[in-house]
C-alpha cells in the first residue's frame, strides 16, 4: 500500500496558480471581447483586400503594397457608390419610420390619458429629465467609438 504524498508548499502554489489561471481565462476573454471582435474583423478585411488585390498582382507589375492600396480604394469606392445609390431611399424610409414612431407615440399618449393609471404614468414620465443634449452626446460618443474601431480594423488588416 502506497503512502499519501505530502503536499509541499511549492507544489501547492503551483496547483493554486494553475487553478486561478484556468478560472481567469473566461473572465479575460469576456473582458477582451471587443479586442477579439476587432481582430476578427481585421482578419476578414485583410482577406477581402488580398482577394481584390490578387488579380491586380497577376496582371500588373506593381508592388504588393500598391496592389493592396488600389484594392482598398476600390472597396471604398464601391461602398461609397452603394451609399450614393441607396442613400436617398434609405433616408426617405428612415423619415417615414420616424413619422410612424411619432404617430404611434401620440396614440399611446392618447390611450394612456383615458385612465387614471395612464395619467399617473404620463405624470411620472414628465418628471423625468431626459436631456436631448445628453442623448446627442451619447450618439456622438458611439459614432466616434465606431470610427475608432473602423480605423483600428483597417490598420490591422493592412
Amino acid at each position: 500500500m502506497q503512502q499519501p504524498q505530502e503536499l509541499s508548499y511549492r507544489r501547492f502554489a503551483a496547483y493554486a496558480a494553475l487553478a486561478v489561471g484556468i478560472a481567469l481565462v473566461p473572465i479575460v476573454l469576456w473582458q477582451l471581447g471587443w479586442v477579439l471582435i476587432l481582430g476578427f474583423a481585421a482578419i476578414l478585411i485583410a482577406i477581402l483586400l488580398h482577394l481584390v488585390a490578387e488579380p491586380l498582382k497577376r496582371w500588373t507589375p506593381l508592388p504588393h503594397c500598391a496592389d493592396l492600396l488600389i484594392a482598398g480604394l476600390t472597396v471604398v469606392a464601391l461602398i461609397a457608390l452603394g451609399g450614393w445609390i441607396f442613400g436617398t431611399q434609405l433616408s426617405s424610409e428612415f423619415s417615414e419610420v420616424m413619422n410612424r414612431v411619432r404617430a404611434g407615440a401620440l396614440q399611446v399618449q392618447d390611450l394612456l390619458r383615458k385612465g387614471p393609471l395612464g395619467e399617473f404614468i404620463l405624470s411620472q414620465l414628465k418628471n423625468t429629465s431626459v436631456s436631448v443634449t445628453g442623448l446627442f452626446g451619447t450618439v456622438v460618443t458611439t459614432f466616434v467609438t465606431a470610427i475608432e474601431a473602423l480605423v483600428v480594423i483597417v490598420m490591422s488588416a493592412a
